[in-house]
């Protein structure tokens, strides 16, 4: 479940698009209204929470675009596979520039990813497999160091101009890492016209939801250090530890370990 102090500090980012939650399914969940969603492509159905502000499931085979493959819930064709989509297209050169990317990226067994739950990630009462968050650079500069808080991982965005949901609902989920993408960078988003370009889409899986939890109660919003001009707190706090910034590179120093946090 979503701590309920976790759910407070996401309302408190204060999103125009609500954070949305998703749980992948086996069997069909109990208890939740069912959304036919027969041929809509997966982002829509994001964009559905959004808007509504509804829980509910869908079932993956009947998605309209490529994340029914992906999410391994309906076999692709060799027509897909063979790249000739994307150059007839005209997003890659060749149909070989497309093919290749079958063959690197590995879409979830089939099967097991039947039903597909989705929600407010504010409002929930399930354990998310993924939170997406749709936001502009300045709110997701918050998300995003918010995730890496306590891991100190690297920021990382990995796309491809077709295929883009595999970037938001699979690669998180099978490889633990945040990832963004950026709105009007890729074919399926822009057809679907979910969203205007220039927005970060960030998710974030199970693995990683705990420590995002932590940044969000942690963290300062802001960066203390682009605030000196603008807040006395923030100065006191930056004069202080930059005043150990000197010292402090000298082995023999002794440094009062209470003063490597950043409490006042």
């Amino acid at each position: 479940m979503i701590p309920q102090s976790a759910k407070d500090n996401m309302k408190a980012l204060e999103l125009e698009y609500c954070p949305v939650a998703v749980k992948y399914c086996f069997n069909k969940p109990e208890g939740y209204e069912y959304f036919d969603m027969s041929g809509k492509p997966i982002c829509t159905m994001t964009k559905y929470v959004q808007d509504t502000g509804k829980t509910f499931y869908v079932e993956t085979a009947q998605e309209g675009c490529m994340a029914k493959f992906d999410l391994g819930a309906v076999e692709i064709e060799p027509f897909s596979q063979s790249g000739n989509v994307g150059f007839f297209h005209g997003i890659y050169r060749q149909q070989a520039g497309n093919a290749r990317m079958y063959y690197d990226l590995e879409f979830l067994k089939k099967g097991t990813v039947n039903y597909i739950l989705f929600g407010p990630a504010t409002e929930v009462d399930f354990d998310p497999d993924l939170v997406l968050f749709v936001a502009p650079t300045a709110k997701a500069d918050i998300i995003m160091r918010a995730s890496h808080f306590v891991t100190g991982d690297f920021y990382e965005s990995r796309s491809t101009p077709v295929l883009g949901c595999h970037w938001l609902y699979n690669y998180p989920y099978t490889s633990g890492k945040v990832n963004f993408v950026i709105t009007g960078m890729h074919m399926g988003m822009k057809r679907a016209g979910c969203y205007p370009a220039g927005l970060h889409v960030i998710s974030i899986p199970f693995q990683q939801l705990q420590n995002f939890f932590v940044g969000l109660e942690e963290m300062e919003p802001d960066i203390l250090a682009l605030k000196i001009n603008e807040d006395e707190y923030a100065k006191k706090v930056v004069d202080r530890y930059y005043g150990l910034f000197g010292p402090a590179h000298d082995k023999e120093f002794a440094m009062d370990p209470k003063d490597r946090g950043r409490n006042v």
